[in-house]
């Protein structure tokens, strides 16, 4: 009786670990900050992540974007092959004919997503306000 009661026991166990193991790895997508938050055309600004995320550095590095929102003109990229171990950083200058208004900075090039093809999936971006000069 002693026998069949700890195989019981022991039976939700070992299937919790069975499916523990063949769980995939939640996908990870950094915070991006942007620091200053508002900047003028001409201005450097820097773009960084404070968290970690083992992913692999494209061959040709990422492609660090800061684009107006709605597609409004021109956007700058520069690329860098910085880690995301927690001190991610690039530095970007603004282009001189970039529109004022919202834009956004980040990771252009970042694929790690599992979402769907036809979906708006979740990636490493965020918030800068273009000032007019």
């Amino acid at each position: 009786m002693r026998r069949s009661v700890a195989l019981l026991l022991a039976a939700p166990l070992t299937l919790t670990a069975l499916v523990g193991c063949s769980t995939p790895k939640p996908v990870c997508v950094p915070r991006i900050t942007v620091t200053p938050s508002e900047a003028h055309a001409g201005d450097t600004v820097t773009v960084e992540s404070p968290d970690v995320c083992e992913v692999t550095v494209p061959r040709d590095g990422w492609r660090v974007i800061i684009s107006p929102t709605g597609d409004r003109g021109p956007s700058t990229t520069v690329t860098t092959t910085e880690a995301f171990d927690g001190s991610f950083s690039a530095e970007v200058t603004l282009p001189d004919d970039i529109r004022a208004g919202a834009a956004l900075a980040g990771v252009e090039n970042w694929d790690y997503s599992t979402c769907d093809d036809s979906a708006s999936c979740t990636g490493p971006y965020g918030a800068l306000t273009i000032l007019a000069r």
